[in-house]
């Protein structure tokens, strides 16, 4: 009994040793060090932590900075106003993990696809002490008040997220519930967006959007979810639904367009091979405004007209379908009031542009303005408008169409006719005058 005693009495004191021997530790500066390479080997990069301050079970500390190591995507982590909370209990079954931890201010900038596949020459080991025994280490909770990421593509085009903040939930090995609020979406390429909100968990393999809130500056709305393996190509499946989306400003072959758009879009490819991936979905437009006469150019003879001339439409709709710098518009149904009306479908195959187009227009404009393009041209009548088709060919830099030619050939012949006839009535003047 007495030895029993004793082994029990042995064992408490081993444990109590332990946790007053792993409470000294996690207070020294050796802590510190190994904290900062347990924080870095997380991240591929290397980093340290300023000194730490302890007041009870909670720790503060200036500050972390990191630098991306090969095989990283990111190039440095600056993280600023540190403080974290200790679980104690857990220092019993040799644990260190802090139930929560918090930053003031975050900056994150990542490497290009390309450059975080390229090798970098291995760094010489670290003189830094390190320790030889294996323990658990945890983080249950992450705050970050005010982040800033920065990421440039492979394209060289570059892009920020800025002033947002973060909750960061571990619910499982290696899996995380993200909450995010607030923050400004900057790109080069497009106009600036804000971040309403987004939820998102994140595993070793992959990223799931739950929910992703954006507001453009106009004051449409964008709400994505899908996922993204996260390999090396970066493989996507998300769906997109807009709503007033202003177009004004967004990159078209420098082509100007305005127009608000509210419509339902997927993607599917490799966000590293943005260009190579699959665009589809329908659309609405309204107060649409672009310089259709570069496909329609008989439509010139009518720019006498307002409404005809600036291209202005009350309202388009169709299907798009973008896939590998190849793109098809369907179902295109395009109209200005009882004017004008413009459907079909537009193809564009590298630079080769082909479709086929029914116009509508009124007939009274055609009336005044093509005088007898609606006896030789607009020669279908339905749903009051006077209708035509319209053959696209060309490239996108010179698209070509079968409309001028017919148009100008009908004004011609009307205007010959026009011109035979009063030479007519006035020869016919002139014999009776000559008659008297």
């Amino acid at each position: 009994m007495k030895r029993l005693v004793l082994i029990f009495s042995l064992i408490i004191i081993l444990l109590a040793g332990f946790w007053v021997g792993l409470g000294v530790f996690i207070r020294s500066d050796a802590f510190r060090l190994w904290l900062g390479q347990r924080v870095s080997r997380s991240l591929e990069a290397e980093g340290s932590f300023e000194s730490l301050d302890w007041t009870g079970a909670t720790v503060r500390s200036g500050g972390f900075k990191a630098t991306g190591q090969p095989g990283s995507k990111i190039s440095s982590v600056r993280l600023t106003g540190l403080t974290a909370h200790l679980d104690w209990p857990k220092l019993f079954t040799g644990q260190i993990v802090l139930d929560s931890a918090s930053a003031e201010q975050a900056e994150v900038q990542f490497l290009p696809a390309k450059a975080a596949t390229q090798s970098k020459p291995v760094a010489p080991p670290s003189s830094k002490p390190s320790l030889r025994f294996r323990i658990h280490f945890s983080v249950q909770k992450i705050t970050i008040q005010h982040a800033s990421l920065a990421y440039e593509s492979r394209h060289g085009t570059k892009g920020s997220l800025t002033n947002v903040g973060i909750l960061a939930v571990k619910t499982g090995p290696k899996a995380w519930e993200f909450t995010i609020e607030g923050g400004t979406i900057h790109s080069d390429r497009f106009p600036a967006a804000q971040l309403l909100k987004a939820q998102a968990g994140l595993s070793s393999r992959r990223l799931q959007i739950r929910d992703l809130e954006l507001a453009s500056p106009g004051g449409g709305t964008a709400t994505i979810q899908g996922e993204i393996q996260l390999n090396r190509e970066l493989s996507a499946d998300l769906h997109a639904k807009l709503a007033n989306i202003s177009v004004t400003g967004l990159p078209l072959n420098k082509e100007k367009l305005d127009g608000v758009v509210t419509g339902d879009l997927t993607f599917q490819g490799a966000l590293n091979h943005f260009e190579r991936g699959t665009i589809q979905g329908d659309f609405q437009a309204n107060q649409v405004r672009y310089d259709f006469s570069h496909y329609l150019g008989g439509l010139r003879y009518l720019t006498g007209s307002a409404p005809l001339g600036s291209a202005s439409f009350d309202s388009a709709a169709g299907h798009v379908l973008y896939s590998n710098h190849n793109f098809l518009l369907t179902n295109l149904n395009a109209a200005y009031r009882d004017t004008i009306r413009v459907l079909g479908t537009i193809e564009v195959k590298g630079d080769q542009v082909q479709g086929v187009l029914q116009v509508g227009l009124k007939p009274e404009l055609l009336d005044y303005w093509v005088p007898g393009s609606l006896e030789a041209v607009f020669t279908e009548q339905r749903n009051g408008l006077n209708w035509t088709v319209v053959r696209l060919s060309g490239t996108v830099q010179e698209p070509k169409e079968d409309l001028s030619k017919r148009v100008l050939a009908a004004v011609e012949d009307r205007l010959g006719r026009d011109l035979k006839n009063r030479l007519k009535d006035t020869a016919k003047s002139l014999r009776d005058l000559f008659k008297h």
